[in-house]
């Protein structure tokens, strides 16, 4: 009778534990807004309704829609708090027509944007660099993001793996 109840206790802080990684971020999100409130949670509304307006246009194959919309919203956010995350999207999107040139460089913006805190821009462009064949730029990335967040461990240990080390 013990042993379910502890599998059930320890598939709760499993499950916990992922929730706690994947949504690091929303959590910055949410002491953003106790900052700031109105303009924080204005800001946040609306990058989450572009980037599912954005996200509907990319799932649905209509890329070209995609490209111009974000674009369009990447111009009109240079100020605003989540500008390199509106241009990491972009670069989620070249990366994923296999356009690993410009994604690269596209994530490269978003990193320089941000004072290198955009660690996922990190990952994609270490990805990137690692499909270009660039094997060493892009171990230098994806260590650097797990040096500040381990959670990026198997983006590394992966990439470790295609470049045959």
């Amino acid at each position: 009778m013990k042993r379910p109840i502890l599998l059930i206790i320890v598939g709760l802080v499993a499950l916990s534990l992922i929730f706690y990684i994947e949504h690091i971020d929303i959590l910055a999100d949410i002491e953003e807004i106790r900052n700031n409130p109105i303009k924080e949670r204005n800001e946040l509304n609306q990058f989450h309704t572009n980037t599912y307006f954005f996200d509907s246009l990319v799932s649905s194959g209509k890329y070209d829609p995609a490209f111009e919309f974000i674009n369009k919203i990447i111009n009109n956010s240079l100020h605003s708090d989540f500008h390199d995350n509106y241009i990491f999207e972009k670069g989620k999107l070249l990366f994923n027509l296999e356009n690993y040139e410009n994604a690269k460089r596209v994530f490269t913006e978003a990193i320089n944007l941000s004072d290198s805190s955009h660690l996922k821009s990190f990952v994609w462009r270490g990805y990137s660099f690692a499909l270009l064949g660039n094997c060493d730029s892009a171990l230098v990335d994806l260590e650097f993001a797990v040096n500040r967040n381990p959670s990026f461990q198997l983006d590394y240990d992966k990439v470790l793996g295609h470049c045959g080390d």
